[in-house]
């Protein structure tokens, strides 16, 4: 073998020794054994065969596979041999030059023997080398990452062999960012195993291993009884220095390239085709999690097509959830996830969230997500929060923005389109772990408020539109009815669950504010019920059904509660059940107790609001409860008096009450409600003057420093 070109040989070779004996073994089976069918030798002929092959091939075999391992022990021990021989018939005459050239073929020889094995033990030291890495990254022993970390030790080997500078200044993380710059999708894919593999140790220890023995225990087969055989379970941690230098050069890599053409690219594999059967494509995979873990600094200003690529995750479909596989419906999860920890990390940034805002149908894929994953409630709780406390907290921001379209806001209402959205949220109002988080109680109360107020909306508009299809033709009225129907008027079922959902929602409302031991929960509770109440007749119904002497215990709340706040509640929630007050046969007897009281306590009521208290009208709270009260007030004057035309002279008997405890000259009850209205009119002018006045000198102050 000629040395210049040994170093390429040799590699190849030691890479090729165990294919060798692969194919000697089959070479050997197809001379014994001709046909498969046949396991002895069945013939004089098929004998000779085998001889042939033992005599001659085998030796030629053994001289290809070991020869370079034992010529330079032969060419050491003739090198010794010709130095060690000073005399002899053999160096003399003509071939006494005969000896130094020997003496240069047994070098060359040994040297090509000693470079031989320089590059064997190489190899060898190189598979330990890449063994130490994968077990200090914790890399799985069928994980395709460590292919990259071998093709990366390759590269600097080689490179060190024409220049010993080479490695200087490189690493794991250079050799990824480079393998990003080209166009080759195998180099993509490639770079994207090493910065998944240390984007992974940049997580906390117990959440690595968390995710890792689930993912083992999911990806092993029912059958395998030794699982622990298919995966290598050393861990050997890095040490902290490492973690945090590595955090800081990918960051300053990575991270600061974020508008990049490499950045783009994977956020654009995120909607790449995956495999068939539905199974996510590798490259997809690690591509969502690098995306993941640079999220809150992604601009979706500056990817195109950024946000339809990021919510494909949420649209993956995945095999069937009832005939899948642990692992398979495991990934679906991860999937779903990482979507929603991407959206969730995006919506930080105002740029990004309204950008997502503008964007039709995310309302809809996250609900879709959250009703899919409704299994995991029950088996897997943590994980399942993991989905739905960030999703209901992106459903409640987008809902809530002005920027957000329309379509989107209406989306919300799917929760209570089929089935499974309305068990999922059902499921939730009922579930104890649910209850003992105060952050999923405070998402739930919100999205359950605007997607119940949403749907009411909704059937008002309905409504609307069916008294205005009235006066059309007949014709235009049997198609607009034929559409409704078919459009808006859900199936009996779903109705069922509909109004369980909502009385089981406006119970539990109701006993988180009036019970008020739980003070985390009962400010959100009374504005709930305010939101509700305001939105329809059959809300107001279901919080006066709820049960008895609800009304008696709103009022109390309202004119003995200590709390500005609380108070306030409860004067809008009173205000929303009187404008909604009626005693037709429509109504019912829910409104008769509203009646009852509001005729008992308006007096005092209003006698508040008329007599104020000086030393707190600088307070935006006071202003605020006043407000509450003059407007439950005007709200009673018109709206119950209008109704019910016989409680004029109740009122204007309070009223007359009211003017001879405070030296007024007599007025009905309507004058009285309109000189409260002012009174409040002018502390909130004076409030406003003197923030306003506030700001100046505060302004002041700042130039005068």
């Amino acid at each position: 073998m000629p040395l210049g070109n040994y170093t390429g040989s040799s590699e190849e070779y030691i890479s090729h020794i165990g294919y060798s004996f692969t194919r000697l073994r089959e070479a050997a089976l197809s001379v014994a054994l001709p046909r498969k069918d046949q396991y002895r030798l069945c013939s004089m002929k098929g004998m000779v065969r085998l001889l042939v092959f033992t005599i001659l091939l085998c030796p030629l075999f053994a001289l290809y596979m070991f020869g370079l391992f034992v010529s330079p022990w032969i060419s050491l021990w003739r090198l010794c041999r010709t130095i060690i021989v000073r005399h002899g018939y053999m160096w003399s005459g003509e071939k006494r030059n005969l000896k130094p050239a020997l003496l240069v073929l047994y070098s060359l020889a040994l040297l090509q023997g000693v470079l031989f094995y320089y590059w064997a033990i190489s190899a060898s030291v190189e598979k330990t080398l890449v063994q130490h890495v994968a077990e200090a990254y914790e890399i799985d022993e069928d994980d395709e990452a460590r292919e990259s970390v071998s093709d990366y030790l390759r590269m600097i080997r080689e490179g060190c062999e024409k220049d010993l500078s080479f490695a200087r200044g490189r690493n794991l993380i250079t050799y990824a960012v480079d393998l990003m710059a080209s166009n080759s999708p195998d180099n993509y894919l490639s770079a994207a195993r090493i910065l998944d593999t240390l984007i992974r140790q940049l997580k906390p220890t117990g959440d690595r291993q968390h995710r890792r023995i689930r993912r083992m225990v999911a990806s092993a087969s029912s059958s395998d009884d030794n699982t622990a055989t298919r995966f290598n379970l050393t861990v050997v941690n890095l040490p902290g220095r490492v973690v945090k230098s590595q955090h800081s050069l990918i960051k300053n890599m990575i991270g600061s390239t974020l508008s990049s053409d490499a950045v783009k690219i994977l956020v654009q594999m995120l909607d790449s085709k995956d495999e068939d059967g539905g199974k996510i494509s590798e490259m997809r995979l690690r591509a969502m999690r690098i995306v993941a873990h640079f999220a809150s600094e992604i601009r979706l200003d500056k990817i195109m097509y950024g946000i339809r690529n990021i919510c494909s995750l949420l649209e993956h479909q995945g095999s069937d959830s009832s005939q899948g596989s642990d692992s398979e419906k495991y990934q679906v999860f991860l999937v779903y996830s990482t979507g929603i920890h991407i959206l969730s990390e995006l919506a930080k940034d105002e740029e990004n969230f309204k950008h997502m805002s503008n964007t039709d149908g995310i309302i809809r894929k996250i609900v879709t997500v959250i009703v899919k994953c409704k299994e995991l409630h029950q088996k897997e709780h943590e994980e399942w929060l993991s989905i739905a406390r960030p999703g209901m907290q992106l459903i409640n921001r987008l809902a809530a923005s002005a920027s957000s379209k329309s379509i989107n806001v209406q989306q919300l209402s799917e929760f209570l389109g089929h089935e499974n959205g309305t068990t999922t949220l059902q499921n939730m109002l009922d579930c104890q772990k649910c209850k003992a988080d105060t952050a999923v109680q405070r998402l739930l109360i919100k999205t359950l408020t605007q997607i119940i107020s949403m749907n009411t909306s909704q059937q008002n508009l309905s409504s609307k539109n069916k008294e205005r299809n009235k006066k059309a033709s007949i014709e235009t009225q049997i198609i607009s009815a034929m559409n409704m129907s078919q459009q808006n008027n859900p199936p009996s079922e779903n109705i069922a669950r509909d109004k369980k959902l909502r009385e089981s929602f406006i119970k539990s409302l109701l006993l988180k504010f009036l019970d008020g031991s739980d003070t985390s929960f009962r400010k959100l509770a009374g504005e709930s019920l305010a939101q509700l109440s305001l939105t329809s007749l059959n809300n107001c119904k279901l919080i006066l059904n709820a049960q008895v002497g609800i009304v008696d215990a709103l009022a109390t709340v309202l004119l003995k509660d200590k709390d500005e706040q609380y108070r306030k509640s409860a004067a809008d929630i009173l205000e929303h059940l009187c404008r909604h007050y009626t005693n037709s046969k429509k109504g019912g007897s829910a409104f008769n107790n509203l009646g009852v009281a509001m005729t008992r306590d308006i007096k005092h009521v209003l006698d508040e609001v008329l007599m104020g208290d000086s030393d707190s009208r600088r307070s935006s709270n006071y202003v605020d409860l006043h407000e509450a009260l003059a407007s439950l007030c005007d709200t009673v004057n018109v709206k119950l008096i209008s109704v019910d035309p016989n409680l004029v002279s109740d009122f204007d008997t309070k009223a007359k009450e009211i003017c001879e405890e405070r030296d007024l000259s007599e007025m009905s009850f309507s004058e009285l409600v309109r000189k409260a209205k002012e009174i409040v009119e002018k502390h909130r002018k004076r409030l406003d003057d003197w923030a306003f006045s506030s700001d100046d000198d505060d302004d002041d102050d700042c130039c005068i420093m």
